[in-house]
């Protein structure tokens, strides 16, 4: 019987295609005896050897680059998507994710190129701000660096996209235009205000106070509003915080 060339093979065995095979990456032998799960019948041997290549595939990328086997894109957005953390992911980056996983599918993760990638952002996001698409290419990029990391591992070097610098760090983000609230507008829009949001604005606008705080007081009854020793301006104090702490009581006067 003539001897079987190196590599893993696509075999029948009980009635099932098998993976059989020894397989030498940087002077090492690896042993491959696996089922596919699939009948041995004609119609699933294009699948079976697609199986064959992406083994292959595997124990080169985890010998050579320390890449763990990687899993179906279902499974690993299923993975980011259940996966516990401090804040929620949002409505829409969920849709997006699983927009993702409806256009993979069942897909190798690892077996996703950059170039694949780069097309579907460009091809997803045409006719798009810039802005929103720095915002989608922040979500994918997230999404792949947790699927790269330990004890993951399921992907190599993440795609390099073609950013907007300008888009993604924007002047309006970084300096606000609070030189425009002169004191006469804030004047103006606390006089212009309904009835029940004077008193809170006049509180934010002369103690700096969080509009959290301002809530809760108001609620608990809790701020004591002091009868006006001159015209126009009334003191007040408010006792205690959110969080129940004296000392760190407000006073202020009302302007």
């Amino acid at each position: 019987m003539p001897k079987r060339p190196a590599g893993i093979h696509v075999v029948e065995r009980d009635g099932y295609f098998h993976l059989s095979g020894t397989i030498r990456v940087k002077g090492r032998g690896i042993r491959v005896r696996e089922s596919t799960g699939l009948p041995a019948h004609s119609e699933h041997r294009d699948a079976a050897e697609e199986l064959r290549r992406q083994k292959e595939q595997e124990i080169r990328d985890a010998v050579l680059y320390g890449i763990r086997p990687t899993v179906p894109f279902a499974v690993a957005a299923e993975g980011y998507l259940t996966r516990p953390r401090k804040r929620i992911l949002n409505a829409i980056d969920i849709s997006r994710i699983q927009e993702l996983t409806r256009h993979f599918g069942t897909r190798p993760l690892g077996a996703i190129t950059e170039e694949e990638w780069t097309e579907f952002v460009d091809q997803r996001m045409a006719g798009r701000a810039a802005v929103t698409r720095e915002r989608y290419i922040d979500l994918v990029t997230s999404f792949l660096k947790w699927c790269q990391r330990r004890p993951r591992q399921w992907i190599g070097a993440l795609p390099i996209f073609e950013r907007d610098r300008e888009a993604r760090y924007r002047k309006e983000r970084r300096a606000r235009r609070v030189g425009d609230l002169r004191p006469e507008l804030i004047a103006l829009l606390i006089g212009n205000a309904p009835r029940h949001l004077k008193g809170q604005l006049a509180i934010m606008w002369s103690t700096g106070a969080r509009v959290s705080s301002i809530i809760y007081f108001m609620a608990a009854g809790c701020a004591i509003i002091w009868p006006a020793r001159a015209a126009n301006r009334s003191p007040f104090t408010i006792p205690k915080t959110v969080a129940g702490s004296p000392p760190l009581c407000i006073r202020g006067q009302l302007r």
